[in-house]
C-alpha cells in the first residue's frame, strides 16, 4: 500500500510482463554500503525500510479501516507533538517515490520478497541491505527526503532502555525533511491480549517453542520440546505481554556448542519474548524525550493498533499541510 501511495503506479500483478529492475545489495554491514556490486535481482521487503522521494507523504494505511487524529487533539495524549494538519489539506501528489531500501538480516527473504516487488514496479530503484537493524541502522546517503518505515509491532520487543537508544539513533540519522512511519500495538483489555498469545490453534505456542528448536539445530542442544509448556502473561506494571517456557519437571539440558549444561527446576520459567503495548500519551512522551515529534496518528476503530508519522521538530512534515 505504501509503494502504491508513494509511486502512483498500479501494480502489474502476477502476470506482469516485466522481469524487474537491477538491485543493489549491500553486505557485511552495519556501516559499509555498496559492497557486492550490482546484481540482477528482483527484490525487497524487510523490517527496516527507507523510501527516498521528492517531498511525498504516505496516505493513511488501511484506507477506510483507519481513522486519523491530529496530534493536538484532546484525547489525553499530552501537549501538542506537532502542528495539526489542516482539515482541508490538499492531497499529496503521487509518483514521487524514487528508491526503496529495505533492511533485513535474511538475504533470501529480501530476494524472495523482491521477486514480486520489482516485477510489479519495474521503474522502482531498489537498494537492499543485509544487516541487523538492532546492531546499527544504515540508511542510504542519497538526496531527497526519506520516509523510514518501521512497521508491525517490532518496537514492542524492545525494553524501555533499548527503545530510548533506538529513538536516539533514528533521530541522529534523520535529516530535516525525513519522516518516520512507526507501527505499534496498543494496550487492550488484558483478557483479549492473553487469548491472542494463548490461541487455541497453538500457533503462538509453536512460535515460542521454536526458540528451543533453533538451539537444538544450531548449537546441538538436547531440549525436548514436549518437556516445556508455553505460557503468556500480561505484566501490568511493565505494560507488556511476556512469553515464557515452563519446565514440566526438574531436568538438565546440554548445549555442546557452548560447553554448557543448564538445570531447570520443576515449574521454572524462562522468559523468551516481551511485547510492549503502548498508550498514546506515554509513547508521545518517549518520542519527545528523544527529540521526535508525532505529526499524525492513525488507528483502527477499536483502538487496537496505531500508525504514527514522526518527524524531527521543525522539519517539513511538521508543517500545516503535512
Amino acid at each position: 500500500m505504501l509503494v502504491d501511495a508513494l509511486s502512483g503506479v498500479a501494480a502489474a500483478g502476477p502476470a506482469g510482463p516485466h522481469l524487474g529492475t537491477a538491485m543493489d545489495v549491500a553486505m557485511g554491514l552495519p556501516r559499509a554500503m555498496g559492497r557486492g556490486g550490482r546484481k540482477r535481482r528482483k527484490g525487497l521487503a524487510g523490517e527496516g525500510r527507507a523510501a527516498q522521494g521528492r517531498g511525498a507523504e504516505p496516505a493513511a494505511p488501511g484506507t477506510d479501516t483507519m481513522t486519523a487524529d491530529a496530534p493536538g487533539a484532546d484525547d489525553g495524549a499530552g501537549s501538542g507533538a506537532g502542528a495539526a494538519p489542516a482539515a482541508d489539506s490538499p492531497a499529496v501528489p503521487a509518483g514521487t517515490l524514487e528508491l526503496y531500501a529495505p533492511i533485513d538480516v535474511s538475504e533470501s527473504a529480501l530476494q524472495e520478497a523482491g521477486d514480486a516487488l520489482c516485477r510489479d514496479y519495474p521503474e522502482l530503484r531498489v537498494h537492499a541491505t543485509v544487516a541487523d537493524f538492532d546492531t546499527g541502522l544504515v540508511l542510504p546517503e542519497l538526496p531527497g527526503p526519506r520516509l523510514i518505515a518501521f512497521l508491525g509491532s517490532t518496537l514492542g520487543n524492545f525494553d524501555p532502555h533499548r527503545r530510548a537508544a533506538f529513538y536516539t539513533e533514528l533521530r541522529a540519522l534523520m535529516r530535516p525533511d525525513d519522516a518516520l512511519l512507526l507501527g505499534v500495538d496498543l494496550v487492550k483489555d488484558p483478557a483479549t491480549m492473553r487469548r491472542a498469545y494463548n490461541d487455541e490453534q497453538g500457533v503462538t505456542m509453536e512460535f515460542n517453542k521454536n526458540v528451543l528448536r533453533v538451539l537444538n539445530r544450531e548449537l546441538g542442544a538436547d531440549f525436548d520440546l514436549n518437556d516445556f509448556d508455553h505460557r503468556a502473561v500480561w505484566n501490568e506494571e511493565e505494560g507488556r505481554m511476556e512469553m515464557r517456557l515452563w519446565s514440566r519437571f526438574s531436568q538438565t539440558v546440554r548445549i555442546p556448542a557452548l560447553g554448557m549444561t543448564v538445570d531447570f527446576g520443576r515449574g521454572e520459567e524462562t522468559r523468551t519474548e516481551i511485547s510492549t503495548k503502548f498508550r498514546r500519551a506515554t509513547l508521545t512522551e518517549e518520542l519527545l524525550a528523544a527529540g521526535l515529534a508525532v505529526d499524525h496518528w492513525w488507528t483502527d476503530p477499536q483502538d487496537r493498533f496505531a500508525m504514527l508519522l514522526v518527524s524531527s521538530p521543525g522539519s517539513a512534515t511538521g508543517s500545516d499541510d503535512s
